[in-house]
């Protein structure tokens, strides 16, 4: 068991007065100690002192493992006997009590084979805790230990760690003493070397300073630059209040805490010292240091750049002079160059209308060939069959008979002539406007007799209706191209008909205008050709192999707007056409 012993009286005896005497030994050779180890090799041998000891051995914690460490045993020899000790005594859970209690606690260890000795722990107390323990051997067992005893032996142990821990901590402060001193000194030496550098920088600085009191507003520090641009020596500069040579501009904080202000890169003006002003680019800057603030005026002569910029300014406005004139050279280059393109393009327009007139004039010649070849053609045979007959047979034909082929011929001819009307006349409407004759003109008349010389000449045989009002009888205008139109838009009306329907012709009078309606039940014009029906040479897709020249409406819409009249129209497939010819009663000239 481990513990204390309370059993015996707290008596001094005469076996402890070695262990007290070697105590107050070491409190006063303490103050005078010099190192650790001589601490520490004191401190053990008092514990020698004690009666019947026979080893004394010193452990310190390691703050980092939580392990005790061997430091050193008295007799060196008792090192491994200790370790063993001190293992058992780990293992009994004798030296965690000790470090719990921070008290001293005595043990009988058995070893074995080996001798056994007692054993005492006694920890060593320092400010923090426990820095480390002394165990001691005895020869004597415990039990012989009064409790005065284990309380001397407590009351050294933290004597004994006190010592310990105040040796350290007076070589800690040396250590840190020394290493303060060192950095001080390394400290001001880089402080000097900032400085130098620092004053390097600042008088080789391309721009400007001036160091000013804010309070005083005097220079305390100028710069090789500054002193140059201002005209006297920098010793000179010091003391002067700045405002002798820049502008006043005072400088408010925009905040109570703020030590720093700014304001960057704005022109001003700087007096020299033999009173000439120079433009300079000025940075203000207010800082403070401790209780004391500071103006840094930085500045840059700019009259070169002023200078500059005038001359600049000049060559911008002869430039610009230059551009004006070169503008208005250039408008005139590109007026006449529009003119040159309105001009080419209007020759070029002139070259393709005259191209487009030699492709339709060419379109017109091939078209006109082959109307002749197919118009022509059929009453030539009429007019050659109906002559031979007459001279072949002329002895026996009857009276009847040759005024037959006669008519046939006459007929014929004059159905020759219509068509050749129709090309002379679509061949001057390209040229020149014809003459017209203004007649009276009475339109049933007309309409008869052109309708007598379409049946005797057509092979088709049709009844036409005529329906006249007998106020629309009269009217003025031209006989030959009223009679052109007519003609035309009948034959078309019977050609492009069925055989056995009628063709029926309608004339009114209406606002001083006759209004001619010529209508068929015929083939119809499909919807897609109306806008090209009126074009020369132009026939309806679906014609077939109905005979036809193209002309005969190009002719009467022409003849129409000669007469200042209109000719339109309806149509429906396979149901029939109405053409509508609306003309003026023109007024007759002498």
């Amino acid at each position: 068991m481990f513990g204390t012993n309370n059993i015996e009286k707290d008596v001094i005896r005469e076996e402890w007065k070695n262990f007290l005497i070697g105590i107050e030994q070491f409190i006063s050779q303490n103050k005078s100690a010099e190192n650790l180890q001589s601490i520490i090799d004191k401190g053990l041998e008092v514990f020698l002192q004690a009666s019947d000891t026979v080893s004394a051995s010193l452990y310190i914690l390691n703050e980092e493992s939580f392990e005790f460490e061997h430091r050193i045993s008295f007799p060196e020899d008792f090192k491994e006997i200790s370790e063993q000790h001190l293992s058992t005594l780990i293992e009994q859970g004798a030296l965690g009590f000790a470090m719990q209690s921070g008290s001293v606690v005595l043990n009988t260890s058995e070893q074995g084979d080996t001798k056994s000795y007692h054993t005492m722990i006694v920890p060593l107390i320092i400010s923090w805790g426990v820095f480390g323990i002394v165990l001691v051997l005895f020869d004597t067992p415990q039990l012989n230990f009064g409790l005065m005893f284990q309380k001397i032996c407590s009351l050294f142990g933290t004597i004994y760690g006190g010592a310990i821990e105040n040796i350290l901590l007076f070589k800690n402060l040396n250590q840190s003493k020394e290493f303060l001193e060192q950095e001080v000194a390394s400290r001001t030496m880089s402080l000097a070397q900032s400085k130098r550098e620092m004053d390097a920088i600042f008088d080789s600085v391309l721009t400007g300073i001036l160091v000013i009191d804010a309070e005083s507003n005097k220079i305390v520090k100028a710069n090789p630059l500054s002193a140059e641009i201002i005209g006297e020596p920098e010793d000179y500069l010091i003391g002067i209040r700045y405002y002798n040579y820049l502008d006043f501009n005072e400088i408010h904080h925009s905040s109570s805490e703020s030590n720093i202000f700014f304001k960057k890169n704005f022109e001003s003006e700087l007096k020299r010292s033999d009173g000439q002003i120079i433009p300079i680019l000025r940075t203000i800057t207010i800082i403070s240091v401790g209780n004391s603030r500071y103006r840094i005026e930085s500045f840059n002569d700019i009259s070169d750049i002023k200078k500059a910029e005038i001359a600049l300014k000049e060559a911008n406005t002869q430039l610009e002079l230059k551009v004006q004139e070169r503008t208005v050279d250039l408008q005139n280059i590109v007026e006449k160059l529009q003119l040159e393109v309105i001009e080419r393009n209007k020759a070029e327009q002139e070259v393709r209308k005259m191209l487009e007139k030699e492709i339709e004039l060419n379109e017109f010649k091939t078209n006109f060939v082959t109307m002749v070849s197919h118009e022509f053609r059929t009453p030539l045979t009429v007019i050659r069959s109906s002559a031979q007959m007459m001279e072949q047979y002329q002895d026996k034909l009857t009276s009847e008979e040759k005024v037959e082929y006669l008519l046939k011929i006459i007929n014929t001819v004059d159905y020759m002539q219509d068509l050749i009307e129709n090309v002379i006349f679509i061949g001057r409407s390209d040229t020149e406007r014809p003459k017209l004759v203004i007649t009276q003109i009475n339109l049933k008349d007309l309409c008869t007799s052109i309708i007598n010389e379409i049946q005797l000449t057509s092979a088709h045989k049709r009844i036409i209706n005529i329906n006249i009002d007998a106020a629309s009888e009269n009217i003025n205008s031209d006989s030959k191209v009223l009679r052109l139109i007519i003609i035309n838009l009948l034959i078309n009306a019977i050609k492009y008909s069925n055989d056995g329907k009628p063709v029926d012709i309608d004339i009114k009078y209406k606002d001083s205008q006759a209004i001619i309606c010529v209508k068929d039940y015929g083939i119809g014009i499909p919807e897609l050709d109306h806008e090209k029906i009126f074009d020369v040479f132009y026939r309806g897709k679906n014609v077939g192999s109905v005979a036809g020249t193209g002309l005969g409406l190009s002719v009467a819409i022409n003849s129409a707007q000669l007469l200042s009249g209109k000719l339109d129209f309806t149509s429906k497939v396979n149901e029939g056409s109405t053409f509508r010819l609306t003309i003026p009663s023109l007024i007759q000239k002498d």
